[in-house]
């Protein structure tokens, strides 16, 4: 093997290390925009929330994180959470902390959904929050 071998296979090596960390560096980027996305989301069905006065019935416009699942937090239906999975069976083992956010409400949340959840899909999403005297109810509706 001759020097300049040697030179081209350590090369093509670093290479090889910068793309890989490069790719790494970019998905670490993108995840964390996704959890800011999904926090911007709570807050702002929380703030839409709050405006109610019982009896009265608003839409909220999900605009992300696409492919994100909100649902309750198990055991505690006043935690309104968005998970980075469309496939939640079992909430704690599906959805990894690192890509779990959630929001503690005043009052009980009721998500009436197939499956008591919302896939995000597709995004933008419209949902109905109705203030009642027992809590909040989020309803999925379509967006066409």
């Amino acid at each position: 093997m001759t020097e300049e071998t040697g030179r081209l296979i350590l090369s093509i090596l670093v290479i090889v290390l910068l793309l890989l960390f490069s790719s790494y560096i970019i998905k670490i980027f993108r995840t964390n925009t996704q959890i800011e996305q999904a926090n911007a989301t709570l807050t702002g069905i929380s703030d839409a929330a709050k405006k109610l006065s019982v009896g009265q019935t608003d839409t909220y416009l999900i605009e992300s994180p696409k492919g994100w699942t909100l649902a309750t937090f198990p055991g505690n239906s006043r935690k309104l959470c968005l998970c980075n999975t469309p496939n939640i069976n079992d909430f704690i083992k599906d959805c990894d902390k690192k890509y779990l956010t959630c929001l503690e409400f005043s009052s009980l949340i009721e998500i009436s959904s197939l499956g008591s959840k919302i896939i995000l899909e597709s995004v933008p999403k419209a949902i109905n929050l109705r203030r009642k005297d027992s809590g909040l109810t989020i309803l999925e509706i379509g967006i066409k």
